[in-house]
């Protein structure tokens, strides 16, 4: 009671201390107290004061609106030259000076931000060909003042000189094109777009119009003594390999589904093999997205660069974005406000064709948002190709040039700009205005929401600036489209502003500072011959893969299944996730909802270890708010690992008994574990006339795509030891061709290796002899699974390498060229797996793996990976389980192979 008389007193004080001073009424905490009428509390007083001040300057900055910016614009889209906008730049330059106070005042923000992106666009223009470009100048001041401890500054100058005499190629491949800046010291000779619609996608083609471009401008190829390379949000890798972050279809992509290469640095490689022979010989420097930093990455994140795929990229490489727009607005800015660049601190989204790349600079710390991953989604899931079936159904001609023609899933936002002026145009119904105007306001508030999600934060680290760059800043309808994701942002006191992402300026400038200025203490990446030998290594890659016909890729297979469930002909599965708290599984589990592949999911383990692991992975799944994501907990209070294995599998037993239509996934328990309860899944079916059926024998089934596009199936590295007789081995057979007949085409061979030791058959070696009797007896499976050959006993290296073939003077179907493995015990298959998918990736070679157990036709599959498998591999799995479930053969076919399978089905073990 005491304690109550206190908070009762301190309450009374706090509604005293108001009252007495003027700022509240007394009624406010007292109903029952007179109303003082005439007496007006201070706080409201003052808001009644001020609300006039606030409509005036709301008027002042429509009134600067209409004398400025307006004009401003007319200026800019009237095609002036470069020349014409020196006056402007001086103009600007004083006005934003003058009105450093703007951004103060909330009704004056959005006015200032406008007042310099003005100024820098203006700035940027002023830079046309045959001028100097004071971007490119003003962001070397920027480098000096940053590395002033470690430049000579007595050296400076001299360089500074030294420049006029350096004509520099930059280099920024994106989806659609190769974008180039020439520059002769900070003079900019030339920009230009090379389209991949025109000239194609080849390294060399493009090299060569590079070179055309030079000639048409009369430089001299042999004048030329430096190449910039950027594009691809991930760049290059310290060991110079390269990864595409952009899905092109063309002949690279066709060529190396797992991964692919940095197009802009086999583009500086080409054009540079060209000006070679120009009479430069090793002349030209060259810098490989050396703007890109990876200080961040450890170890674990640069080893999984190598096994990813552009899918991946998307799914799980959500943080690591291209911070050359960060960096050179951030030069830019901090030179522009006079403000030191440790105290700047900045937020820039990059809105450029399939990628929405957001990275943030708080003080020198760079931080690359998860975000970002927010934005792509939402370009990802607009169906493009909808959009031009509705304009045709209205008979509105496309123009040829749009993109929107491209009909792909996920495309840019070139295509979001392409829709707004459709808007304008008035040609199409009422109704497919506002079906197009949802697309472009959906898109811009989903921006929008990204953006203040990655502006939130202490008061002290949030950004002086908020900037969406692209490179079609200028266009006027991205202008409109950053209206609208301006209009829906709510930071008041942040100037939020659209630029061009100046990412050709800053490689420019940083190369130009780094080889020239300040070359002693460069960076080591800079010279081309580190780089040499790998770019040699990878265009030899790319050209002797060939254009054969493709034999099975899970990009492929991806478009197939979800393409199958857009249109009806498949159904979502669901998933039971045993061991919930791995965070590579949860994130192939979250990847495969967001493709729409997955219904219900279930996740087993402990709630609070399964949810911090969600955090941790970034997974978009959400047990608390989406029921068809469901924990199945085990006892919380159980600690300890081997009682934590045992309870999720109690748990999971319990589950099975219940729920017989999920799928079973392997997350952090241990094999022995899973097997132990999910195998009684394949139980023997009901007698037939009496007659017992044979129990069901399950094995695993794995697949790999190695970088030159070749595949190989493999098994079984995780349920049998071994096999005591030929029908158990061609039982695994047929398990394994059950998975691999139905993801490739009908008439692909299927030439199925029994791997042993040796290649000759031999009673001191009993599996060679199991190998000679299935291939003896293997027309049982070539009469279910078409085209096809068994042979065996063959040794790995005979079986897989053509060379070795020949020189063991072997003479059978499969000469090196098997691709399906099957292994006689756990041992040989395990290491086998565990060498496609560890060792190769280790040594920088790209493999594409996923793996299943199965136990003949119609059966469920069960997801198998190791815990050290990636959540790539992971996600493949879960891909494969499904496409494995929803092509299983007709009903009178199935019955067929059951009858056939039973001649050769032995007991498991």
């Amino acid at each position: 009671m005491e304690a109550n008389n206190d908070v009762v007193q301190i309450i009374n004080g706090m509604k005293d201390a108001l009252t007495n001073s003027g700022l509240y009424s007394r009624s406010v905490f007292d109903p029952n107290a007179p109303k003082e009428e005439d007496q007006i509390p201070k706080l409201q007083s003052a808001i009644q004061s001020a609300a006039p001040i606030h409509e005036e300057l709301k008027k002042m900055a429509e009134f600067i609106r209409t004398a400025v910016i307006d004009p401003v614009h007319k200026i800019d889209s009237n095609g002036r030259t470069a020349q014409d906008f020196d006056p402007l730049n001086d103009f600007l330059k004083k006005l934003v000076a003058a009105s450093e106070n703007f951004g103060k005042e909330v009704e004056l923000v959005p006015l200032y931000g406008d007042l310099l992106s003005l100024y820098i666009l203006a700035l940027y223009r002023s830079g046309g060909p045959g001028k100097k470009s004071p971007i490119i100048n003003m962001i070397i001041n920027n480098i000096v003042r940053r590395k002033a401890i470690e430049t000579d500054h007595g050296k400076l100058r001299a360089g500074m000189d030294g420049l006029k005499n350096k004509i520099c190629v930059a280099i920024i491949a994106k989806r659609y094109a190769v974008y180039v800046l020439a520059t002769r010291g900070f003079e900019v000779l030339f920009r230009s777009e090379i389209e991949f619609r025109l000239f194609g996608t080849s390294p060399e083609a493009l090299a060569l119009q590079i070179t055309n471009l030079f000639l048409k401008q009369g430089i001299k190829l042999a004048d030329i003594t430096d190449i910039v390379c950027g594009g691809g949000d991930i760049g290059t890798l310290p060991d110079g390999t390269y990864v595409l972050s952009e899905k092109v279809r063309d002949e690279s992509w066709k060529r190396l589904h797992n991964s692919s290469l940095n197009r802009g640095a086999l583009v500086a490689w080409e054009l540079r093999q060209l000006l070679r022979h120009q009479g430069r010989g090793e002349g030209i420097n060259a810098s490989l997205c050396s703007p890109l930093s990876f200080s961040t990455l450890d170890f674990h994140a640069v080893s999984s660069l190598f096994k990813e795929d552009s899918r991946e990229l998307r799914q799980s490489l959500k943080g690591y974005v291209k911070v050359t727009p960060l960096k050179s607005l951030a030069a830019l800015l901090s030179e522009i406000q006079d403000i030191n660049p440790e105290n700047f601190n900045l937020l820039v989204m990059t809105l450029d064709e399939l990628f929405a790349s957001v990275a943030r600079k708080i003080g020198p710390r760079i931080v690359r948002e998860l975000a970002a991953q927010e934005a792509n989604k939402t370009l990802i899931s607009f169906d493009f190709g909808k959009i031009v079936d509705w304009l045709r159904q209205e008979n509105f001609v496309i123009p040829p040039n749009f993109r929107l023609t491209a009909r792909e899933i996920g495309t840019g936002v070139k295509e979001i700009c392409e829709i707004l002026m459709i808007i304008e145009s008035g040609k199409v119904s009422a109704a497919l205005e506002r079906s197009l105007n949802h697309v472009v306001d959906s898109y811009a508030r989903q921006v929008a929401m990204v953006l203040e999600m990655a502006a939130a934060g202490d008061p002290s680290e949030r950004p002086n600036f908020i900037v969406i760059s692209s490179m079609m800043a200028l266009d006027p309808y991205f202008q409109k489209l950053f209206q609208k994701i301006r209009e829906r942002i709510d930071s008041p006191f942040t100037p939020i502003m659209c630029l061009d992402s100046l990412e050709h300026d800053y490689l420019v400038a940083n190369h130009l500072f780094e080889m020239y200025l300040n070359p002693a203490k460069g960076d080591r990446r800079l010279h081309y011959s580190v780089e040499e030998k790998s770019m040699k290594q990878a265009l030899q890659v790319l050209g002797a893969s060939g254009g054969g016909l493709e034999t099975f890729s899970f990009s492929r297979l991806l478009d197939e299944v979800s393409g199958d469930i857009s249109d009806g002909k498949l159904s979502q599965v669901n998933i039971v996730l045993v061991g919930a708290d791995n965070e590579d599984a949860l994130l192939a589990v979250s990847n495969a909802k967001d493709y729409g592949l997955l219904n219900r999911i279930a996740l087993i383990g402990d709630p609070e270890e399964i949810m911090n692991a969600i955090q941790r992975s970034k997974a978009s799944l959400l047990p608390n708010q989406d029921p068809r994501v469901e924990i199945i907990p085990i006892n919380p209070l159980i600690v300890g690992f081997e009682q934590k294995q045992k309870a999720m599998a109690e748990v999971f037993h319990d589950f099975l008994e219940k729920s017989r239509d999920y799928v079973v996934m392997k997350g952090s328990v241990d094999t022995p574990g899973l097997l132990k309860e999910a195998l009684s899944i394949y139980k023997n079916e009901e007698p037939v006339d009496g007659v017992k059926p044979k129990k069901k024998m399950a094995s695993h089934t794995a697949l790999f795509v190695l970088p030159d596009g070749r595949f190989f199936a493999l098994s079984d590295a995780a349920v049998n030891p071994g096999f005591r007789n030929v029908d158990q081995l061609l039982n695994t057979v047929g398990n394994q061709l059950n998975v691999v007949r139905p993801v490739v085409s009908k008439d692909q061979m299927l030439k199925v290796a029994i791997i042993t030791a040796v290649e000759k058959e031999t009673a001191a070696i009993p599996s060679t002899l199991l190998a000679a009797e299935a291939e003896q007896r293997s027309k049982e499976l070539e009469e279910l699974y078409g085209p096809m050959v068994l042979e065996g006993p063959l040794s790995f290296d005979l079986a897989t390498d053509p060379e070795v073939a020949l020189e063991k003077n072997y003479h059978g179907q499969i000469m090196g060229d098997a691709n399906c493995l099957v292994a006689t015990d756990i041992n040989t298959a395990n290491v086998l797996y565990k060498l496609l998918s560890k060792t190769m990736g280790s040594l920088g070679l790209l493999v594409d793996s996923g793996g299943i157990i199965t136990a003949g036709p119609g059966t469920v599959p069960i997801i198998l990976t190791s815990r050290g498998d990636t959540s790539q591999t992971k996600f493949n799995s879960i891909l494969l389980a499904l496409a494995y479930s929803s092509t299983l053969k007709s009903e009178k076919t199935q019955e067929k192979q059951t009858g056939k399978l039973k001649v050769v089905a032995g007991s498991s073990r």
